[in-house]
């Protein structure tokens, strides 16, 4: 009875606790979950541009909340994606490839938020378009054409939860600085590395996130390019099927320093060394073997 007795007064705090609910969410907060998402994904039907969805999404940040807010930029890439495949056609035609010689050249970087003198209204005001629908003009293999700029979405940073933002800070690199023009490597070996490291980095810290599939693309390219090369820059000559030296002391040195020791991209490129230096760095059928197995093309 005395236990009983000094235990009331316990028993009695823990009974109270059990009986106070969890605070509600304020209405507005209740109200505003999902219904900015459902707002906008109801507009791309029947958007004509990147341009009007944009308009929303500058609107209404500071309202939405950052789980939507996530959902609503990769909804809008998605469209940006889409739309980009119709819109690129404006760039074929040999009239507006020329007049964008004249001004360019081989120098896209002339171009600052689709401010360039140009006479032709109708390619003025196609450059004008491109920059203002989330897109920047690139140029390969002697043709323009617009690709989607990542880096817009840099200004929305303040509303994203942590893994948008570095969805957003991955994406802008390749949008920044692409790593092929002309089926050439223009970026060095070890931003290369360093790139495909990010992506499995973020692929393991953040399982399934929204935009899985953009980072998981990425990944899969950075390791055809480590593995493999490119046809304009192949890690192996193709005559005398001998390694590329620069891909050589890059993955040498990228693989004795420290950090990423549980990546398994690092453990497969520190394998495939053993393989080669066991094959005199050159490309033969074991070293082939290696590739099929670790690192097959998906790309």
């Amino acid at each position: 009875m005395k236990l009983y007795k000094a235990l009331l007064p316990l028993l009695m705090v823990l009974i109270m606790a059990s009986c106070v609910k969890s605070p509600d969410l304020p209405k507005e907060q209740k109200e505003s979950e999902g219904k900015y998402y459902t707002e906008f994904t109801s507009m791309i039907p029947e958007a004509k541009n990147p341009k009007e969805l944009f308009s929303y999404i500058d609107q209404h940040a500071g309202d939405i909340p950052r789980d939507d807010f996530t959902k609503i930029i990769i909804a809008q890439i998605n469209y940006q994606d889409s739309f980009l495949k119709t819109f690129e056609e404006n760039y074929f035609s040999q009239s507006v490839q020329e007049i964008l010689y004249n001004v360019l050249g081989n120098d896209t970087s002339k171009i600052e938020n689709g401010a360039l003198d140009i006479e032709n209204k109708e390619v003025a005001d196609l450059v004008k378009a491109t920059y203002e629908y989330g897109y920047r003009i690139d140029m390969s293999e002697g043709m323009y054409f617009p690709i989607l700029d990542y880096g817009v979405y840099k200004k929305y940073k303040e509303y994203l939860n942590e893994d948008a933002l570095e969805f957003i800070e991955i994406l802008s690199a390749e949008s920044d600085k692409v790593p092929l023009k002309d089926a050439a490597l223009v970026i060095p070996y070890e931003e290369v590395l360093n790139r495909a490291i990010r992506c499995e980095s973020f692929l393991k810290k953040y399982p399934g996130f929204e935009g899985e599939k953009f980072i998981s693309d990425l990944f899969e390219k950075y390791q055809a390019i480590t593995f493999y090369g490119s046809n304009n820059t192949p890690l192996f000559d193709y005559g005398t099927k001998e390694m590329n030296e620069k891909a050589k002391e890059a993955y040498q040195s990228f693989v004795k320093s420290i950090g990423n020791e549980n990546s398994e991209f690092k453990k497969n490129l520190r394998l495939f060394l053993e393989v080669l230096a066991k094959n005199g760095y050159k490309l033969t059928g074991e070293v082939d073997d290696f590739r099929d197995i670790k690192a097959p093309i998906k790309y």
